[in-house]
């Protein structure tokens, strides 16, 4: 395990990473990650969300529980586990939860009742974990909203800064509640350009909803906390790949017709998106995610300037050198680079998926 997370860190790096959080956080990868830390070797920061509810996954609920429990025996500068991970709904197009039926007549499936999610909401809350949760449908989200509503209006505060995770159907009427909640969002890269992941959803969803799909732009419109993230390794894209198609909301190089051109954002803010957000997410913002005094020294040198070459040569941008805490774990002078490369260094297969970027 430990040799596999050095190989991935390490094209993690390659790609600018300086920080991950894996959203299905169980013992085997947090022992690998915690034998690296005590080495000195982890070469990013490292979050962990432990699972907590997926209807895909037999680990017993009572494991799950003592495992976050003991989620302190992991903690250190360079690893963060106060999150836990639920699923609220399944696949767009087909489980997501949806407030208007689908055009078959279904309506996807609520993985919780509305009382039970209070109670779970309330439950991390107390403790201070934050809540990564899957959600969808529109139905799921806006479920989601409610529970974290009642929980503050009970409890006065929320200790815990509450993330819905892909938001990929995020009903308008529902934005500004979430932002003055502070729930926040993390999108998914393959769904901000036309794909055929993207357009098999439009046979059950309509166009009028499709128009939609992926809102980031109106997410930041009204006031709500957003991050870019991979949803490696079952879409992964390299960053600067998805920066580019947050902004063109096509596929690399421009290719094809923009996919809901108004839900593009320029480049500060998809930059911002993958760096003071995340870490505001997940609660590192006042260690990383900016370079300013008193912060840990965590950035990237890029062969061109993002901000003034054309947005669609964006992805084709090269990482000079990746540095963490002031330390540089990646230049692209010495270092191995790509897939094959970086497996034959740590001999492991890495078997990363291919998407518009290689994966992870």
């Amino acid at each position: 395990m430990e040799q596999g997370l050095k190989a991935t860190l390490a094209y993690g790096n390659s790609v600018g990473l300086t920080s991950v959080m894996q959203v299905h956080a169980k013992p085997d990868v947090a022992d690998g990650v915690k034998g690296l830390d005590d080495k000195g070797e982890l070469t990013m920061r490292f979050g962990l969300a432990w699972i907590w509810s997926d209807p895909t996954d037999p680990f017993p609920v009572e494991k799950r529980f003592k495992q976050v429990e003991e989620r302190k025996k992991y903690e250190s500068d360079m690893v963060w586990v106060d999150q836990v991970k639920l699923s609220g709904d399944g696949n767009p197009g087909s489980t997501a939860a949806m407030l208007e039926p689908y055009t078959d007549g279904t309506s996807g499936v609520l993985y919780y009742r509305d009382d039970d999610l209070v109670d779970t909401v309330r439950k991390w809350d107390d403790m201070g974990i934050t809540i990564v949760i899957h959600a969808i449908g529109d139905a799921t989200i806006r479920q989601f909203i409610d529970a974290v509503a009642q929980v503050k209006e009970q409890k006065g505060e929320l200790k815990g800064r509450h993330i819905v995770s892909h938001g990929l159907l995020f009903h308008p009427d529902d934005m500004a509640r979430a932002a003055e909640l502070g729930i926040a969002i993390e999108f998914s890269p393959v769904t901000w350009y036309a794909s055929d992941l993207a357009e098999a959803q439009r046979a059950l969803l309509g166009d009028e909803r499709m128009k939609r799909f992926a809102p980031i732009k109106s997410a930041v419109d009204a006031g709500i906390r957003i991050a870019l993230a991979s949803d490696g390794p079952i879409a992964w894209h390299d960053p600067l790949v998805a920066l580019e198609a947050a902004v063109t909301r096509q596929a690399q190089g421009g290719k094809g017709e923009p996919f809901n051109p108004d839900q593009a954002i320029d480049v500060a803010t998809a930059v911002e998106a993958y760096t003071i957000g995340p870490a505001h997410l997940t609660g590192q913002d006042d260690k990383t995610g900016s370079i300013e005094v008193g912060k840990l020294a965590d950035l990237v040198v890029l062969d061109q300037n993002i901000f003034e070459i054309k947005p669609t040569q964006i992805g084709a941008t090269k990482v000079l050198q990746t540095v963490l805490g002031g330390k540089v774990v990646y230049d692209a002078s010495r270092d191995p680079l790509g897939e094959e490369a970086i497996e034959g260094k740590f001999g492991v297969d890495l078997d990363f998926e291919y998407g518009a970027g290689h994966g992870m």
